[in-house]
C-alpha cells in the first residue's frame, strides 16, 4: 500500500482476523509451555523475562485484534468510537470543511486505531466501555504493575530506574497469565 492507505491497509488486516481469542489462548499456551522449557542457568533470566514480557504481548495483541475487529466491521461501531473518543470530540471542523471532514473520519479513526499503544489500559477500558459497553474487571491492579515491570524489561533491558536487575520467577508469569 501506498504511505498514505498504510493504516487503512492494516486496519483492513486486523478487521479480517476473527479468531482473536482462539490466537490469544493459543500464545498463552505457547508461553506456558515454554515456561516447561529448560534453559542453561546463563541465560533463564532473560528467558523468563522475555516470557513475563510475551504475556503482555499477548494481551495487548487480543484487546487490539477484538476491538478493531468488532469496530471496523460495523459501522455503529465506528460512529460510535468516533462520538466517544475525546480526541475527535476536541476537534473544530469549519463549515466550509463539513463535506471534506466527512470523507476523512473513517481513515481518520482508522489511523487512530493503529496509533493506540494497546497496552495504556486506562485509555483502552475507557474505549471498551464507551465504544462496546464492555467494563474491565476493577482487580486489574496486577495487570497494570505487570505492565510497568514490562516497560523496565523492554525499555531498560530488563533494569529499573535504578539500575537493579528484574528478575521474573517462572511462578509470577503463571500468576500474570492466571490474572
Amino acid at each position: 500500500p501506498s504511505p498514505e492507505d498504510y493504516d487503512d491497509y492494516i486496519v483492513q488486516d486486523i478487521a479480517r482476523i476473527t479468531e482473536y481469542y482462539h490466537n490469544f489462548a493459543g500464545a498463552i499456551l505457547d508461553i506456558e509451555k515454554l515456561l516447561e522449557t529448560k534453559v542453561d542457568d546463563s541465560v533463564s533470566s532473560c528467558f523468563t523475562r522475555l516470557l513475563y514480557v510475551n504475556v503482555i504481548t499477548a494481551l495487548e495483541t487480543y484487546l487490539s485484534d477484538a476491538f478493531i475487529n468488532t469496530v471496523a466491521n460495523k459501522p455503529e461501531l465506528m460512529r460510535r468510537f468516533v462520538e466517544t473518543t475525546p480526541e475527535f470530540q476536541a476537534e473544530k471542523v469549519p463549515l466550509s470543511e463539513v463535506f471534506k471532514a466527512v470523507e476523512q473520519i473513517e481513515r481518520k479513526a482508522r489511523s487512530y486505531l493503529i496509533d493506540v499503544v494497546w497496552h495504556h489500559l486506562d485509555r483502552i477500558k475507557s474505549m471498551y466501555r464507551a465504544t462496546l459497553g464492555i467494563e474491565f474487571s476493577h482487580g486489574s491492579g496486577s495487570i497494570f504493575r505487570a505492565i510497568l515491570v514490562r516497560h523496565d524489561i523492554v525499555h531498560r533491558n530488563g533494569k529499573t530506574k535504578d539500575g537493579k536487575e528484574i528478575f521474573i520467577a517462572p511462578k509470577e508469569i503463571a500468576n500474570l497469565i492466571s490474572e
